[in-house]
């Protein structure tokens, strides 16, 4: 008989992972039937693990609230809450789906130039974020993107069209990929980063969807858009980041 003894497991979420979950179920439901609109123009950021984050504007109206509402944090807790949040409101959690991926492929991909210019609004909120692959005729299938990135004189001109992009209508920054090679397949895409303000780049009208309809989606317009070298996300073609 085996004389050793063994610490108890624990398989709590921990005292601080408790707090989020219940401030995210209990806080909005005041609203979350009356005002769903407002829920969503009212989510904020907390301070988590040394990360200091402030208000998120509203993500339609673009206008400050007051801090009622939905506590969002993604990038420290692992989405231990996430059950809670698509509990209250898909629409919300899609933002908070789609926001992440942009920041994380930064974050993890960007160059030390890339990440000190975008992160920071990113994060406080200050800026929205997207992430494109899917196109009008080849849904998410990556390798038969048609979107052109062409290089001319120290700028990528992109032509095309990205097509049900989440956040596409409200984000200022987005990840895109486009074909650099077209005979190269899958080795021949580049991922760039993408501002609103860039010229040629445009969006369409939100599509009038049946659900989720907080969570807006549209199309991406590149028409003779140029993107600075400094932007290219990763390496060219095969070495992009996914």
């Amino acid at each position: 008989m085996s004389t050793v003894t063994y610490p108890p497991l624990g398989f709590a979420l921990g005292e601080t992972c408790d707090l989020l979950r219940d401030t995210v179920t209990i806080l909005p439901k005041p609203r979350s039937r009356r005002e769903p609109q407002r829920l969503i123009a009212t989510i904020i950021f907390l301070p988590i693990s040394g990360v200091s984050l402030a208000p998120l504007d509203c993500w339609v109206s673009r206008l400050k609230l007051n801090t009622e509402g939905l506590v969002w944090v993604t990038w420290s807790t692992r989405w231990r809450w996430r059950k809670s949040v698509a509990h209250l409101r898909l629409s919300v959690f899609r933002m908070v789906l789609t926001q992440n991926p942009c920041v994380n492929q930064i974050r993890r991909n960007g160059t030390d130039e890339q990440k000190r210019k975008y992160l920071p609004n990113l994060i406080s909120g200050d800026h929205i974020g997207a992430l494109a692959m899917s196109e009008p005729g080849s849904g998410s299938d990556v390798v038969s993107m048609r979107l052109r990135a062409d290089h001319h004189q120290g700028h990528f001109v992109l032509n095309g069209n990205k097509m049900w992009i989440t956040n596409g209508p409200d984000a200022d920054v987005f990840v895109i990929y486009a074909k650099t090679s077209v005979d190269a397949g899958s080795r021949g895409i580049t991922a760039f980063i993408v501002e609103r303000s860039f010229p040629g780049f445009s969006t369409t009208a939100k599509l009038d969807k049946l659900g989720m309809r907080g969570s807006n989606t549209g199309e991406l317009v590149f028409e003779n858009c140029a993107v600075p070298e400094e932007n290219v996300f990763g390496k060219l073609t095969r070495e992009s980041p996914f």
